[in-house]
């Protein structure tokens, strides 16, 4: 059945697990579980304070030839040992591959030069974004916040582990969910199915529309569901199926659930 497990035992084991990472090599920084902080909102799209490309300076931000064309600029080479802030983290194998989680459809996450929400951008990902390579260096910064290298299409950068993952096992929850009834729109249901698996008394779960509404035979949403206390299972991304009910609002007809996994992942779950 899905449902957060939130208890004094899974948090204790969330502690010991990022003990147990600060401990290792020079230490790394476990998965944040707090509310989106100023430097997370740095590390997807662009906020309202960056300078409107209308209003750049006479040549700033363009490309050289080189860089147009694959040879120099950001991400071309890893960054040195030496330059990387924080601390190193011995728990991701290179080779490995993970999927962007809890970006919303409209934003993207980039990938920066080093681990650090002010350097500058390797490239972006795309909300569902799958199978992005490891090359198996983390850092933890002062912030707690853990930082992956990745390699995208031959560029090298760093991404915040909130937003990535391993995805796991898929069950259909239908039958462990109740049905809302009929809602406004997609997202109003969605809120309802999420409602659905927060216990009394748990911290709010953080849910993000993966991907917006896709009308057909059925009409669905995709929201990656966030913040459970437990060591290998981070949250949910849920497929949520409806059928119009002509005007009068958006029904359930199924949930399907995919493990959003902390550590890695098999055919049986996380790990």
């Amino acid at each position: 059945m899905l449902r957060t497990r939130i208890t004094a035992t899974a948090a204790a084991a969330l502690a010991a697990a990022l003990l147990l990472s600060a401990c290792t090599g020079d230490g790394e920084e476990p998965p944040p579980q707090e509310t989106t902080t100023e430097a997370e909102q740095d590390e997807t799209g662009p906020d309202s304070d960056e300078t409107d490309p209308d209003e750049t300076e006479p040549g700033e931000g363009e490309q050289t030839d080189e860089e147009e064309n694959g040879f120099g600029g950001p991400g071309t080479e890893p960054a040195d040992q030496a330059d990387l802030p924080g601390q190193t983290v011995d728990l991701y194998t290179e080779g490995e591959t993970v999927d962007v989680v809890g970006v919303a459809h409209d934003d993207v996450l980039y990938v920066r030069e080093l681990p650090d929400p002010a350097s500058p951008e390797v490239t972006a990902l795309a909300p569902l974004t799958s199978d992005v390579a490891l090359t198996g260096r983390a850092r933890q910064l002062d912030d707690m916040a853990i930082w992956l290298e990745l390699d995208v299409e031959d560029r090298v950068g760093w991404a915040n582990l909130r937003y990535l993952a391993y995805l796991g096992m898929v069950t259909d929850e239908t039958s462990q969910i109740s049905d809302p009834g009929p809602q406004d729109s997609m997202a109003d249901l969605a809120a309802a199915v999420v409602e659905e698996l927060q216990e009394d008394g748990a911290p709010d779960l953080d849910m993000t529309v993966a991907e917006d509404v896709q009308e057909g035979d059925l009409t669905t949403i995709v929201v990656d569901v966030q913040g459970y206390a437990d060591d290998s299972i981070n949250g949910h991304r849920l497929h949520i199926f409806a059928s119009d009910e002509g005007g009068d609002g958006y029904r359930l007809v199924s949930v399907e659930a995919t493990q959003i996994c902390t550590r890695g992942a098999t055919e049986q779950g996380c790990l």
